[in-house]
C-alpha cells in the first residue's frame, strides 16, 4: 500500500508531501505500540555475537542474494522513470502488485515449500531473481513492468520464507533472537549494497541497459552457485537444513 499510496502523492501532490505522509503514519502508530501488553521488560543485550560456522557461510551467499533484492525499491524506480519515462504513479502499481501478490500467494507457497527440499528451492528462487531482473533491460512499459515485477515477487515469495527458516534452524536454541540479529544485520547490509552499487552502475551504464542489469542482477546468480556448492560441500550445513524438509 505504501508504494502505491506515495506514487500517487508524488504524481498529484509532489514528492515532499510523501515525507509529510510517512512521518504522520509513523507518529499514528505510536500509541497503537504503547497499548501492546504482556511484553516482558528486561534487559537485552544486543551485542554481536560469535556465530557458528555452517551460518557464517550461509551469510555469504544470503547478503549477495539480499543486494539483487534491494534492487526493488531505488534502482527500479530511477530506471523505470528516467530511461523508460513511466510516471510515478503507475510505478506505484508495481510495487502494489508485489505487495498483492506477497499477501495473497505466501501462505499457499509455504505450505507447498515444507514438503520439498528447501536447499534446491533456494537455489530456484535465487535464479528466478537473476533471471527477473536481468529481463529488464527489454522492458518498455508499464505492462510489461508489471509482467515482470510478478516473476521478481515469485522469486521473493520462494527465496523470504526458506532463508528465514534455514537461518533460524542453523541458529543455536539459546542464542536464537541474537543469531537473528546478525541475520538481520547481513540481509541490510545487502539490501544497502544493492541500493549504493545500482546507484553507481546507474552513472556508468545507464546508455547500456543490456550491461547495467546484467552487472546488478548477477549476485542472485553468484548466490544460487555458491548455495548449491555450500550444500553439497559443507556437510555440516547440508545436515542443518535437511531438517527442514
Amino acid at each position: 500500500m505504501g508504494p502505491l499510496i506515495s506514487g500517487y502523492v508524488m504524481y498529484y501532490l509532489g514528492y515532499g508531501y510523501v515525507f509529510l505522509i510517512t512521518a504522520l503514519m509513523a507518529l499514528a502508530s505510536t500509541p497503537l505500540i504503547l497499548m501492546l501488553r504482556g511484553l516482558e521488560r528486561r534487559m537485552v543485550s544486543f551485542r554481536l555475537i560469535k556465530v557458528n560456522a555452517p551460518f557464517a557461510l550461509f551469510l555469504i551467499p544470503t547478503m549477495l542474494l539480499f543486494s539483487t533484492m534491494g534492487l526493488l525499491g531505488f534502482a527500479l524506480t530511477t530506471y523505470y522513470n528516467v530511461v523508460k519515462n513511466i510516471k510515478i504513479s503507475d510505478i506505484g502499481l508495481v510495487y502494489a502488485l508485489n505487495g498483492f501478490m506477497v499477501v495473497v500467494l505466501q501462505d499457499k507457497v509455504g505450505n507447498f515449500l515444507s514438503r520439498r527440499d528447501v536447499r534446491y528451492w533456494l537455489v530456484y528462487g535465487s535464479l528466478i531473481y537473476y533471471f527477473s531482473y536481468s529481463l529488464i533491460f527489454i522492458i518498455s512499459n508499464i505492462y510489461e513492468a508489471l509482467l515482470d515485477i510478478a516473476l521478481v515477487t515469485t522469486g521473493e515469495i520462494i527465496v523470504s520464507p526458506i532463508v528465514l527458516a534455514i537461518a533460524m534452524n542453523m541458529a543455536e536454541s539459546d542464542k536464537r533472537g541474537q543469531y537473528m540479529g546478525v541475520f538481520g544485520l547481513v540481509s541490510n547490509i545487502g539490501r544497502t549494497m544493492g541500493s549504493v552499487i545500482s546507484s553507481e552502475a546507474m552513472q556508468y551504464m545507464i546508455n547500456n541497459p543490456f550491461l547495467l542489469w546484467q552487472s546488478l542482477s548477477s549476485p542472485a546468480l553468484a548466490a544460487s552457485v555458491i548455495y548449491l556448492g555450500l550444500f553439497r560441500i559443507n556437510h555440516r550445513l547440508a545436515s542443518m537444513t535437511r531438517q527442514l524438509h
